[in-house]
């Protein structure tokens, strides 16, 4: 739900494209900006990518939506392969779950030897919900994090496991809070010194590949250094 709420958000954005280009997509083009609704117990099922630019600026960030059930292990930790971020959804309600602390430990096992290729933030979703403290929370989520060695922002002390982590609010069903992610992780990105060289041959992951009737083997992929356009050859 919280990442249909950044993919509506990505819809809006007024996109400059030609009349020849909107013809060319055709039929069905176009990202469904109600995941949520159409995978099978609102769980998102499969990976998939999209930007959303930030208001004022010229940045983009790029989300990757990576299933949270415990079904799907392997999906996650090829996503998080992926990610420079990892932007772990906690619910306001429900604390640290199992699959937190399956996330957790799989973000220490690659914090603890990247040195700082990757870092993390927490989204505190769900804070639309009728008796929810915001406040009481955080606090409570901030030391369940604590106690599995993951310091939030505020916190005294150093981790091994890359710096304090932000803590969020966010509603997927208002929208509250999502100016404050995109914010968050492209401060994340400054501090991190993410960048690229778009001039180089493209460098990236294949996130997922299927057989499409008409056009053979299509493979979804995010490009994480240099550019590659139409003709060159993978």
């Amino acid at each position: 739900t919280l990442m249909d709420a950044l993919r509506r958000r990505s819809m809006a954005q007024p996109k400059q494209k030609s009349k020849k280009t909107k013809e060319k997509q055709g039929k069905g083009a176009g990202l469904s900006t109600d995941v949520a609704g159409t995978e099978a117990g609102g769980i998102t099922q499969i990976i998939s990518a999209f930007q959303v630019e930030v208001e004022g600026q010229d940045n983009k960030v790029t989300f990757l939506d990576t299933p949270g059930h415990a079904a799907f292990k392997s999906m996650r930790q090829s996503g998080s392969h992926a990610a420079d971020v990892i932007v772990l959804v906690i619910a306001a309600d429900d604390g640290v779950s199992e699959q937190t602390i399956e996330i957790l430990d799989f973000y220490k096992s690659i914090a603890k030897g990247s040195n700082g290729g990757i870092t993390m933030m927490v989204a505190l979703n769900k804070i639309d919900k009728p008796g929810i403290d915001v406040d009481e929370a955080r606090r409570r989520v901030e030391n369940q994090l604590l106690e599995h060695e993951i310091l939030c922002e505020g916190m005294p002390g150093t981790s091994e496991y890359g710096p304090p982590v932000q803590v969020i609010p966010t509603s997927g069903l208002t929208g509250q809070g999502l100016n404050e992610l995109i914010e968050g992780l492209v401060l994340q990105s400054e501090v991190m010194d993410l960048r690229a060289d778009h001039e180089a041959c493209a460098e990236g992951i294949v996130m997922d590949a299927r057989i499409e009737k008409g056009l053979g083997v299509v493979a979804d992929c995010i490009i994480r250094w240099g550019s590659i356009e139409k003709g060159d050859i993978i």
